[in-house]
């Protein structure tokens, strides 16, 4: 499969200063990346360590003024969070502001201590997948027609009025379980895949069935891969980050196999069975807190290449 390689980057939510987050996305711009993804969470210091945890529709909001080209998303919105009609709202709205800069990601919500934390209810993942379901056909009826109503299990609207109505921007759903691959083979534009490639894989093969079921032709959807990585022609230095940034974040184990760490051509190595299986969109996450600047312009200047070389 061909097609042109976009590389996105995922932007550190964990920063306190809304001044360092800006400037990494600027330099982010400004060295070609495609989009800037900024995570939905409110409360994170159970799973990272740290107390600082900056919202995310506010801070793409922010960026829709302080950038100018780059694409800016959200990864991805907890559809129990917030009502599907404010969203097609504010998505409407974001999409004037940032001159149809706008990528909808949307999910079901799955980190049960933070629905805890601020008092939200937390149903079970079945009912978290019909809401995600009922928001997504809320939002893209409120971006098609011009009262929309819906009557669903969790969500209604009633000849709901979304204007300035601009294009409808592309939706992105974060989803792995075979019940919410269903909503993105029905629904959406692009798929975010888990960032390993085992789950990569198995969520592939229930995205073709998923697609099948419904008549989709899979290849209209795009395929959005993360790259967790830590480039480093050191392999001892590498390690020594890896472990660093594992001990930090005690409550996410699964960073230790996650994390693609080591040499350029060795992590573009790991990276070919994606390329193989025609995924051309790859966001690029750094987990050092501290070492964005410049795990951005490694990225960009060491390991693209290589990457764009297999497509």
């Amino acid at each position: 499969m061909t097609g042109e390689v976009h590389f996105d980057a995922r932007l550190e939510m964990g920063l306190p200063r809304y001044e360092d987050l800006c400037a990494h996305a600027r330099l982010a711009e400004q060295l070609g990346y495609t989009t800037l993804w900024a995570r939905d969470h409110v409360s994170l210091e159970h799973v990272t360590g740290e107390t600082s945890c900056l919202e995310c529709w506010t801070v793409l909001s922010a960026l829709a003024r302080d950038t100018s080209r780059v694409k800016l998303g959200s990864l991805v919105l907890c559809t129990p969070f917030r009502n599907p009609a404010l969203v097609a709202k504010m998505a409407a709205t974001l999409q004037l502001v940032s001159n149809g800069r706008l990528v909808l990601g949307l999910g079901a919500g799955h980190v049960q201590r933070e629905f805890e934390e601020y008092g939200y209810p937390f149903p079970s993942p079945g009912e978290r997948v019909q809401m995600l379901q009922e928001a997504v056909e809320i939002i893209r009826l409120m971006f098609r027609e011009h009262r929309p109503s819906y009557q669903g299990r969790f969500f209604r609207i009633h000849q709901a009025l979304n204007e300035p109505k601009p294009p409808p921007p592309p939706i992105l759903i974060g989803a792995s379980r075979p019940r919410a691959l269903r909503v993105v083979a029905r629904y959406a534009d692009l798929w975010n895949s888990p960032d390993d490639l085992e789950g990569f894989l198995a969520g592939r093969e229930e995205l073709l069935r998923a697609c099948a079921e419904v008549g989709r032709d899979p290849t209209t959807l795009r395929l959005v891969a993360r790259l967790s990585v830590i480039v480093d022609r050191d392999e001892a230095r590498a390690r020594a980050r890896h472990e660093r940034v594992c001990q930090q974040r005690v409550g996410q184990p699964y960073l230790r196999s996650r994390i693609l760490v080591g040499s350029p051509e060795r992590i573009a190595e790991q990276v070919a069975p994606l390329v193989k299986l025609g995924v051309r969109d790859f966001i690029a996450t750094f987990w050092e807190t501290d070492r964005q600047a410049e795990c951005l312009e490694q990225f960009m200047r060491e390991l693209a290449p290589l990457i764009r070389q297999q497509c």
